[in-house]
């Protein structure tokens, strides 16, 4: 939503003056054994219109962007899993009054690590990544995700 501040002649802005949207479909199934799972992933996100970009109140348009990822999941037993995935990125390409950017986002990653469930309702993941290739953009040669989750 476009709830955050915008101004259109500051370089860095808390908000994008444009909506979007997310879709995400996915699909877990054991592999062999009950222990062993595979998961997928497809997403899809557009993205609304700025018709405020710039200090010339230009247009900006973005085609939409596409991750896909593929995880392989191994419980260990005592609420404890190993994982290993990687996602690809691609499109989200840019243009500002129909003349195209040329911004095309390409990106591979992959990610291992572990999760660890050690209480009822409480689930503690922690993973390693790295980009592996990137096109338009920032490459990230170390990543360390920490999540806690409490479901209610």
């Amino acid at each position: 939503m476009p709830i955050g501040s915008y101004d259109k002649n500051k370089p860095l802005n808390l908000g994008e003056h444009r909506w979007k949207y997310l879709l995400q479909a996915g699909y877990t199934t054991p592999l062999g054994s009950k222990d062993l799972s595979l998961q997928l992933a497809a997403d899809v996100t557009g993205f609304g219109h700025n018709d405020d970009y710039g200090p010339n109140s230009q247009t900006l348009t973005q085609k939409p962007l596409y991750q896909f990822q593929a995880w392989l999941k191994y419980n260990l037993g005592g609420g404890f899993d190993l994982r290993a995935g990687t996602s690809h990125f691609v499109g989200g390409e840019t243009s500002v009054d129909g003349v195209a950017s040329d911004d095309r986002t390409r990106t591979t990653n992959a990610k291992f690590g572990f999760g660890w469930g050690f209480a009822p309702g409480w689930h503690f993941a922690a993973l390693y990544g790295r980009d592996l290739t990137v096109r338009n953009g920032l490459k990230e040669s170390d990543r360390i995700n920490l999540r806690l989750l409490k479901a209610f």
